[in-house]
């Protein structure tokens, strides 16, 4: 198990090998780690960090989708954070500005909207931080709950998270 500065001082690597992509596929983590094992459309490396592919798009065109390989599953994350000219290019407006606190105790600011996020065969309604160039991109803890899954490291994949609970009147 990885303490939290340990953790962090991955993620730091990994920030450092990020780049953002010039063509189409937006795809923003180096495959130069060798130890990366791959599961479908979902990867875990021997550190236990979790990546998966996932799909963006505007509520206006939900049929014109985005696709984004080698996302962060950080479900210490609260919001999703994707490229902030992706989310232009769909059509993506920011709605607020919000302020974020990272690992290091710096704290960012960017703007937020909302879009359509699919991953595992299943959709929601999701918040959108619109990321500036040196950002992660990250599928966080609120598109995993919108989308009611969760990771089954185990299996080494995104799985159901299970019913949903319900209130009912008695």
């Amino acid at each position: 198990m990885l303490t939290s500065r340990e953790y962090y001082r991955y993620l730091q690597g990994i920030t450092e090998r990020l780049r953002w992509n010039q063509g189409l596929t937006f795809s923003h983590i180096s495959r130069q780690n060798s130890a990366l094992h791959q599961f479908g459309d979902a990867t875990m490396d021997e550190m236990g960090i979790f990546r998966t592919s996932i799909s963006i798009a505007s509520f206006a065109a939900p049929d014109h989708q985005l696709s984004l390989d080698d996302v962060l599953v950080d479900t210490g994350s609260e919001y999703n954070w994707i490229p902030g000219e992706l989310l232009e290019s769909l059509g993506v407006v920011p709605v607020r500005r919000d302020r974020f606190e990272t690992a290091d105790g710096r704290v960012l600011e960017r703007d937020v909207g909302f879009a359509l996020i699919f991953a595992a065969e299943r959709s929601a309604a999701a918040a959108m931080v619109f990321g500036l160039p040196g950002d992660l991109t990250l599928l966080g803890a609120h598109g995993l709950g919108g989308l009611n899954l969760r990771v089954d490291l185990g299996r080494k994949q995104l799985v159901p998270a299970g019913p949903v609970p319900a209130a009912i009147a008695a």
